[in-house]
Parts: C-alpha cells; sequence; structure tokens
C-alpha cells in the first residue's frame, strides 16, 4: 500500500530537505464495503471477529461466503494470544503459524500467506518484536514445494494492528502484510480468484498460549499499491516531492541485528510494475542517498516485474539469473564506479573483467534530496547485439551484455523492460537509512521555469515550456496527482498552455504556491504558481551609500553600516574581495518596510589592499530570479578617483555624495514578484 505521510508530517520532513512542503494525499480508493459473511469456527471459538483456538488443537476457520480477491481484500486484525517460538523447541518450533489460504472454486490455484511470530534471533529481551511472513503458490492443484518470497517484519506481535491486503493491479496479484510488499509471481496473473474460497488455520504449540485473533475489520476495497509506476516491497516512508519526484525515505531493515557477519541483501527493493518498449531509448532519472555510509545500490533491467532474487546471497554474483535480468552496480563511495552485474565478484577481478568498470561522476553525493539539480541521468539503448548505457551524458559501455532477445517471449518477456533497484545491508551500518528519489523514465522536461506567478483577476492563459519524450499523451494533474479536464489545456509546438479557469477561485497566498504537474505514462513535471493581489517585476537592490573610500590600507576604526532597500526582493548573498559570511551581518527590513541593512566588518575593511574592490549583492524573488547590485570599495588615492581624504574609518571618506546609485547588473530581469504595499 501506498504510505504516503499526511501533510503535517509532510511539511517538517521536506523543511528538513529544503523542499517546498507541498500537501498531497495518494489517489484515493473505491469505497469499501464490508465483507459479507462470518468465521465458521473447527477446534476454537468465534465471537465477532475474536477467533480463539482450543488449547494446542490446530483452529480452522472458514469464511461462510466466497470472497472477491481481484477486487481487492483488507484484513485488519490484533494478535491476542500466541505461543512465541522461545517458549517451545524441535518440531513445534518450524510449524507454528497463522495461514491465510485463498482458493479457486476447483482448487486448482491459490495464494496462501503464512505468518509465523516469533522472537529476534538476537536480543532475547524483546521476544515481541519478530513475524516472518512468506507466500506460496497452488498451481494445478499442487503447492510449490517452497515458500516463493519471505520477509521479516519488526513490529510489535501483540497489542498492534496487523494488516494483510491482497490486490490485482498492472495485471498481477500483489500481497502486503504489515507494510512490506510481495513482487507478483508471473503465473499467477492468470489465477481466476474472484470466488475464492478463504480459509484460516492457527497453530500455537502451547495449551498455556492458545491462538486468539481479533479481526477489527474485513473489507473489500481496491487500493493503489504504487506511487506512479514504482513498488515500493519495504517499510519506507514516501515523500511526495512537488517536482513530481518520489522520495523513498529510511530503505533500511533491522534485520542485521539477525543475521551477525554477513552482509544481508535486503528484502526491500523498489522496481517499476509498468513495463517500457526496449526498441526505444529509456531514460531514467534518480537520486540516491545513504545519509554518510553505504557501499554500493544497483540497477535491473529486467525483462519481468521483481525477479524473484535470493534475498540471502552474500555477493553480487548473480550469474545464474543473468538469462533473465541483468544490471549496474554503483559503487557510493569514491572513487565512484560503475561495473556491469554479470561480472564476478571480489576485488580480485580479471583484467579483463576490471577493464569493464567505469568511473562516474554522480550528482548529489550523500546529501538529501534537494531538487532536480541532484538527479542523475540514466540513459540506456537496448540492441540487436549488446547495449549502450550511458550516465550524466558519458558512455559507459556500448557492449553491454544485453539484448533485445532478453526481453523476448521466447525468454519468458514481453518485449518490455521492468528497471529494478537493490540494496545491500551490512554489519557495520544496519540502519544507515538510505533514501532513494525516482523522477521516472521518459519524464517531460521543462525547458522554460518551473516557478510562475499570477495575479488573482489575470485572465490570460500560463505558457508552460515542455519537451515531450513520447511516452504516453501529456496530462495536467493538480497537487494531488488527480487528472485535470482535458478541455482546461492544450499541447503544441512545445509550449503546454494552461486556461485561466484552472486557477479560478485559487484564494491568494504569498508564501505558499500551488502545484500542478505535467504528467505522462512515465512520471511528472512539478510546476508552482504563487497567486497574489498584483505582480511586478523584480527591481534590483539599492545600496546607500553607493559606494566608500578608506583613505589608506588598515585604515577602518569601526564597521561600516550600509542602508539597503531591497525593493521587491529577498536577500541571496553578499560576496567579492574575500568577503566571508562571518565578516558581514544583515539586517531584514521590519514589517511594512522594504529598508534593512548590511553591517560590514572592521576587519574586512582592514585586510583590503590598495586599489577597488567590488562586493555584489544578490536579491531574488519567489520565482527564482535575480538580481545583482555592485558596491565598489576604494582603498587608497587612484588617478579616477581623486577622493576628499578624511580616513575616518566607518565615519566618512565617502566619495561624492554617498547617494549615488550603484551600477546594477539585470539577472532574469524580467521576472516577477509581489509589490509590497506599505501602510
Amino acid at each position: 500500500m501506498m504510505k504516503t505521510k499526511l501533510f503535517g508530517w509532510l511539511l517538517a520532513f521536506t523543511l528538513v530537505l529544503g523542499l517546498c512542503a507541498v500537501p498531497v494525499v495518494p489517489a484515493a480508493t473505491e469505497a469499501a464495503s464490508a465483507a459479507e459473511g462470518s468465521w465458521q469456527v473447527t477446534n476454537g471459538t468465534a465471537d465477532g471477529g475474536l477467533l480463539t483456538a482450543s488449547g494446542t488443537e490446530d483452529m480452522t476457520a472458514t469464511w461462510s461466503e466466497p470472497v472477491d480477491v481481484m477486487s481487492g481484500i483488507i484484513f485488519t486484525y490484533r494478535i491476542e494470544e500466541f505461543t512465541l517460538n522461545s517458549q517451545i523447541g524441535g518440531e513445534e518450533s518450524g510449524r507454528q503459524m497463522i495461514t491465510f489460504t485463498f482458493e479457486s472454486p476447483d482448487g486448482q490455484t491459490g495464494i496462501q500467506v503464512l505468518i509465523r511470530p516469533q522472537r529476534r534471533a538476537v536480543d532475547t529481551d524483546r521476544l515481541n518484536q519478530r513475524m516472518t511472513v512468506g507466500i506460496n503458490y497452488k498451481e494445478d492443484g499442487t503447492y510449490l514445494s517452497a515458500n516463493m518470497w519471505d520477509f521479516d517484519t519488526y513490529v510489535d506481535i501483540f497489542d498492534t494492528d496487523h494488516t494483510l491486503s491482497l490486490q490485482y493491479s498492472y495485471g498481477s496479484y500483489y500481497v502486503e502484510a504489515d507494510g512490506q510488499i510481495f513482487p507478483p509471481y508471473r503465473p499467477a496473473n492468470d489465477f481466476d480468484l474472484s470466488q475464492a474460497s478463504l480459509t484460516l488455520t492457527t497453530h500455537s504449540a502451547d495449551a498455556n498460549y492458545p491462538a486468539s485473533l481479533n479481526f477489527t475489520d474485513i473489507s473489500f476495497e481496491k487500493q493503489v499499491i504504487a506511487d506512479g509506476d514504482w513498488l515500493d516491497m519495504g517499510p519506507s516512508e514516501h515523500i511526495l516531492n512537488p517536482d513530481g519526484s518520489v522520495t523513498y525515505h529510511n530503505i533500511d531493515e533491522q534485520s542485521t541485528a539477525d543475521y551477525p557477519g554477513t552482509n544481508y541483501w535486503l528484502h526491500t527493493h523498489i522496481g517499476a510494475v509498468r513495463g517500457y518498449d526496449v526498441s526505444e531509448r529509456i531514460t531514467l532519472q534518480v537520486h540516491y542517498n545513504i545519509n554518510g555510509a553505504g557501499v554500493w545500490w544497483g540497477l535491473y533491467f529486467c525483462n519481468q516485474p521483481f525477479m524473484p532474487f535470493d534475498p540471502e546471497k552474500t555477493n553480487i554474483d548473480y550469474t545464474d539469473d543473468m538469462a533473465f535480468c541483468k544490471g549496474v552496480q554503483f559503487d557510493a563511495v569514491a572513487p565512484y564506479w560503475a561495473r556491469p552485474y554479470y561480472m564476478a565478484s571480489g576485488e580480485d577481478l580479471p583484467d579483463e573483467e576490471l577493464a569493464k568498470r567505469r568511473e562516474t561522476h554522480p550528482n548529489g553525493i550523500s546529501v538529501a534530496y534537494g531538487g532536480v539539480e541532484d538527479l542523475n541521468t540514466i540513459e540506456i539503448e537496448v540492441g540487436e547485439t549488446a547495449t549502450s548505457i550511458w550516465f550524466n551524458g558519458e558512455l559507459l559501455w556500448d557492449d553491454f551484455q544485453l539484448t533485445l532477445a532478453d526481453f523476448s517471449e521466447e525468454n519468458g518477456g514481453d518485449g518490455k523492460m521492468y528497471p529494478l533497484f537493490e540494496f545491500i545491508e551490512t554489519p557495520a551500518t544496519p540502519t544507515r537509512g538510505i533514501d532513494l528519489t525516482i523522477k521516472g523514465i521518459n519524464v517531460p522536461q521543462l525547458t522554460g521555469e518551473s516557478v510562475y506567478t499570477r495575479a488573482i483577476d489575470s485572465t490570460e492563459a500560463l505558457e508552460v515550456g515542455v519537451t515531450d519524450p513520447g511516452n504516453g499523451a501529456l496530462v495536467l494533474q493538480d497537487a494531488q496527482r488527480n487528472d485535470i479536464s482535458a478541455d482546461l489545456w492544450s499541447y503544441e509546438n512545445g509550449v503546454f498552455t494552461i486556461d485561466a479557469e484552472v486557477f479560478a477561485g485559487l484564494a491568494v497566498n504569498e508564501t505558499e504556491p500551488y502545484t500542478f504537474f505535467i504528467a505522462n505514462n512515465g512520471g511528472r513535471a512539478g510546476i508552482q504558481v504563487y497567486v497574489l493581489e498584483e505582480v511586478a517585476p523584480l527591481e534590483a537592490a539599492v545600496i546607500t551609500p553607493g559606494s566608500y573610500t578608506l583613505a589608506e590600507v588598515q585604515g577602518a576604526t569601526e564597521d561600516l553600516v550600509l542602508s539597503v532597500d531591497f525593493k521587491n526582493g529577498t536577500f541571496v548573498s553578499f560576496i567579492g574581495g574575500g568577503l566571508t559570511s562571518s565578516q558581514f551581518t544583515v539586517t531584514q527590513p521590519e514589517e511594512g518596510s522594504t529598508v534593512g541593512s548590511i553591517t560590514l566588518s572592521q576587519t574586512f575593511l582592514n585586510n583590503l589592499r590598495e586599489g577597488q574592490t567590488t562586493v555584489r549583492l544578490t536579491t531574488t524573488d519567489i520565482t527564482g530570479a535575480t538580481q545583482v547590485t555592485e558596491f565598489v570599495i576604494t582603498v587608497g588615492q587612484t588617478a579616477e578617483d581623486p577622493g576628499t581624504g578624511g580616513g575616518c574609518g566607518g565615519c566618512g571618506g565617502l566619495v561624492g555624495t554617498g547617494l549615488a546609485l550603484p551600477a546594477v547588473l539585470a539577472l532574469g530581469g524580467a521576472a516577477i514578484l509581489i509589490k509590497k504595499k506599505h501602510n
């Protein structure tokens, strides 16, 4: 299920990231309806949703009516009592389970979810902290010999609401348990579980702790399982950024505590549920942040969604899986190497494989995602005999061992690529807090501004420069990522035109912009629109006095205070002549005024050499446009500046009247901002 946090949490976290927080809500789920029926229990009792086993006997509870798994079904339940495996041993410790079974009416196909409440292998004082969840499939009347997948959830077993959800989306079955999702199993795609039987069994192994479950809600509900085209199978938190990207925050698990001394491949994967035509170039934009520690991350080019790799591998040798899936390992510590996943693992690589390593130059190294400038662009072009891969415009390989045939039906594919990310967890960094931000695949690209302002009474359409990569038709979406009627926008010759009606009714807000997205099948490009009472071009700040003369080197006796009219801009920087942030202070204008001040320290003035030094004040507006005002300091007499002498430090020695306007370097002068009104 989507794990998008509400606005209060999003605001707090995005402020940390330095992003503009925007209240975003996931696409609404279809209205839930209570599941009709009741539990019919053997070797136990049922009291509404409370099911209690009779001692150590296996309890079987059968739902009285067929359930439509394909329309979505969600269970919310609490484990009131159960035997944890620290209290038992032998064969019993291997079979104590809660099992949900969904089978077709003919019994030939089915999905089985096995839940094993247990203690943690380490930290025995916390026995109420771990459940292992597995999934199995029934084909042709027979269950597979082993679980297709399993994972651990580190939540309180007792006194906690647990969830189990089955959803049929993107043509596959997805099963979620306590916030983690199993990858789909392609042979199960054609299972018809629209009239499935539902059976629950429990085995708690100890008469003192008979299994007891309380189902607080059972409902039919279709839920969104993926952010856009990307599915997160782990417990990470999702941040929907105003530029259209999604940040998967804290992609890690506590599992290394249970596997001391070895690397542990995360069960957490993020991958595409939608495939992309391999006959076209595929362009992916992504940012990876390991928060100061880590080793590498991997990107696979799969021919089906979520290849079921072995989660207990301790090296990167995936040659046994390479008939269907190959990828690239990106080192996350300097030097930043990339190497094909089909290479052997280890440091002592053969010369011919070492030669395949390529150094990369990634953006946004070990920093929280701050915007599109942190994104890395990966381009993949699959050919008949090999694949070419680029990273941030640099060609890594034109002989990567991946061909169009790898995605053919003969090899289990459908002519499409399903990118998949993987991360390694190590004993040295068991909780490092990985973040991954995905912009999407073949996403619309803005060719002009991303921030705009509009007067509240404007009737003009908004024109946005956009490049259409051809990945499905462009659409306009609101901040909740819902489509806006196609009657209200148009796209032609690189210009996306949004009718004024889209902005009608929006309230004036000088501090928070409204967010809109221009989207296609691969992702979104975000734009922000401020609605103002009126707008005006950004004016350059004015510094008074306009220049300053110091009669001799080291002649300043006090700080220099400059009056600054910031006009309708705000302070960005004050640099030049080696000036550092510790050598000046800025006093912002008071409410109702645009005039503040900048104080230059005596130390800075006395460090200046003879001659002229130019310091530049940069201001900006809410659109990101800038203006620059130059302030010239002259030390000593010059031919161009006969001066007036003085030499009294901060109290005199000014050129001319001291009221001359500064030279102005206008950058983005067509930008607009609020025209301040004074009382």
